[in-house]
């Protein structure tokens, strides 16, 4: 499933979570995806640290 490619600066993100702290606007990033990533992050790090490949569980993301 292709993805669309967003542009965006990386202050983006900052701004964003200024603006979500002052009631302005709500995250682009929710906490659920980062922590997919995290997970996929760091079952990386362990995979590489042992050589060998790891099952990560990682629970579906409910798009709205």
């Amino acid at each position: 499933l292709p993805l669309p490619e967003i542009r965006t600066e990386w202050a983006d993100y900052y701004r964003n979570v200024l603006k979500t702290i002052d009631g302005q606007e709500e995250l682009i990033v929710k906490p659920e995806q980062a922590m997919r990533v995290m997970k996929v992050m760091e079952a990386c790090f362990a995979s590489s640290l042992t050589g060998q490949t790891l099952d990560v569980n990682i629970p579906p993301l409910l798009l709205p």
